[in-house]
């Protein structure tokens, strides 16, 4: 019996063999849709009943292969981490240039496939197939990768020509299609929507209200404002942030950046620092011939544009969470660091500016030199073999994680295939076929919801080993970063160092 046991033990451990299952991976630009991702899958699928391999999941992405690396596609994430989880050994596309069209893209992904023995399958017959067994198909193949690469950047510069001589022209954009407006039926044509042109002339006539004197001889205020613009666009979240992009738009006065598409702040040219006059720079702006007027007066337009650029883009600050508050101590008093607002006085002005000091005032340090200096240290002074046993341990975690789920995902695959036999042989039994659907749905659901955990702890395996590797790298990457900005220091990083060190007793010395 105990061998029997065993036996069993040991052929559910053996269920799940990834060299028998291969992933399809379909990809489109989302601008150019002549070979359908549809039509990708259907020709990858009849590849892959040829090769008798079974199919373990399908994934696609709609993003452009020059400009999105591979590694910031969705899809091809999802795949990559069930590619580290070892799901399966052979991966099935239409064409070579639907893995990248970048050539530094291919030969990363040939290091990881060759890493990964990984076998890669073209569907399309006048496609050769990539190999590295010998100089002469490597040099096949590198001048294949080399001339999917070549296509988009002559197509890309063919476009950026275009749009070029288009705008010199005087036509705004087609992809710039502002609200108020529609694609016309011509080419380069801009059509007038008039229920959403009288909202526009309504935007522009409140905002210019803002500081005035009401009927109840109140003023109106950028409050008053913000309310009537949320009653105007009740379904939209960000109502306020939207009216604003109306009003910094040249377009309702037929008018465009001559240089793409500059921001309003760069439009604007101060008169008179003491004063506070700006003034927008008309000299930067050309007019449009394909679109026409919603605002008939530019100096309208002007008018509000300089008082949106005074009210709110000038004094707009950004809200940042406060690091290190209650952590660090003074060596001196022993009473903790926090952040507190100070200034500094520039040519009889005052500028102000964040401090951390203790509540005794033995010292003062800026905000971001502060974190530089705690936040170097302690991640360059970080032993690499503490790092190397966390994340071994964590790494080997993972690994019994995917193969408890890849023998659960084994043993429901084999369940679905009886429940679908069963449901065959039992097509006239009605009551039966009934019970048979719900339990094969229930199985499906299940296997879904099982590879998208192991999708995960692929993602997590991929991301261990690759700090594992370059340990020593991705400490200084990360110390560097906050010597460059501070700011790019995530909670995730403080939460780390709260938890992994005792509270810090620092005295930061400076020289007069």
């Amino acid at each position: 019996m105990k061998g029997s046991q065993n036996e069993t033990k040991s052929s559910k451990a053996q269920d799940f063999d990834p060299y028998k299952y291969a992933a399809i991976y379909a990809r489109t630009s989302i601008k150019a849709a002549n070979y359908s991702i549809d039509a990708q899958i259907d020709d990858c699928s009849k590849k892959l009943l040829e090769e008798n391999l079974l199919l373990y999941k399908k994934y696609t992405d709609k993003e452009s292969g020059k400009k999105i690396r591979f590694y910031e596609r969705k899809g091809f994430k999802e795949l990559l981490s069930d590619l580290e989880a070892g799901m399966f050994k052979t991966l099935v596309l239409s064409k070579r240039d639907r893995l990248s069209r970048d050539f530094k893209d291919f030969m990363h992904l040939k290091h990881i496939f060759k890493k990964h023995n990984i076998k890669v399958i073209f569907a399309k017959e006048l496609e050769v197939e990539s190999s590295d067994k010998n100089y002469i198909s490597k040099f096949l193949d590198n001048m294949l990768i080399a001339i999917s690469t070549l296509e988009p950047n002559t197509i890309a510069q063919r476009t950026a020509d275009g749009r070029k001589y288009s705008r010199e022209q005087g036509n705004l954009p087609m992809s710039i299609c502002a609200y108020g407006y529609e694609r016309g039926e011509k080419k380069h044509e801009f059509t007038i929507i008039d229920s959403e042109a009288i909202i526009v002339k309504k935007v522009f006539g409140l905002f210019l209200k803002v500081g005035e004197k009401q009927k109840n001889n109140k003023d109106y205020t950028l409050e008053n404002f913000n309310q009537d613009i949320k009653s105007l666009f009740p379904n939209k979240k960000n109502a306020c942030t939207f009216a604003h992009n109306i009003i910094k738009r040249p377009t309702y006065v037929a008018k465009m950046p001559i240089c793409g598409q500059t921001p309003l702040e760069e439009l604007i040219e101060v008169v008179d620092k003491d004063k506070d006059e700006y003034r927008i720079k008309d000299e930067l702006l050309m007019d449009c011939n394909n679109i026409d007027k919603i605002i008939d007066d530019f100096d309208l337009w002007k008018k509000a544009a300089l008082k949106l650029f005074n009210l709110v883009l000038r004094h707009r600050t950004e809200k940042r969470k406060i690091l290190l508050n209650n952590f660090v101590y003074c060596e001196k008093c022993k009473k903790k660091f926090v952040l507190k607002k100070d200034f500094v006085i520039k040519e009889d002005t005052y500028i102000p500016k964040l401090v951390y000091t203790c509540s005794e005032n033995c010292t003062q340090v800026e905000e971001n030199l502060f974190i530089k200096i705690i936040f170097s240290e302690l991640i360059v002074d970080c032993d690499n073999e503490v790092f190397e046993r966390l994340l071994t341990s964590k790494l080997l975690e993972v690994e019994k994680d995917i193969s408890s789920k890849q023998n659960e995902l084994a043993s429901i695959s084999k369940n679905l295939r009886k429940s679908t036999q069963s449901y065959i042989r039992n097509s006239s039994n009605d009551s039966k076929k009934e019970e048979l659907k719900k339990e094969i749905h229930e199985f499906k659901e299940n296997e879904k919801s099982l590879k998208k955990t192991i999708n995960s702890f692929g993602n997590k395996k991929m991301v261990l080993n690759y700090i594992l590797n370059n340990i020593g790298v991705y400490k200084q990457t990360l110390a560097s970063r906050v010597n460059e900005d501070p700011k790019d220091l995530s909670e995730d990083h403080v939460k780390y160092f709260k938890s992994n060190y005792e509270p810090l007793n620092i005295n930061v010395k400076f020289r007069a």
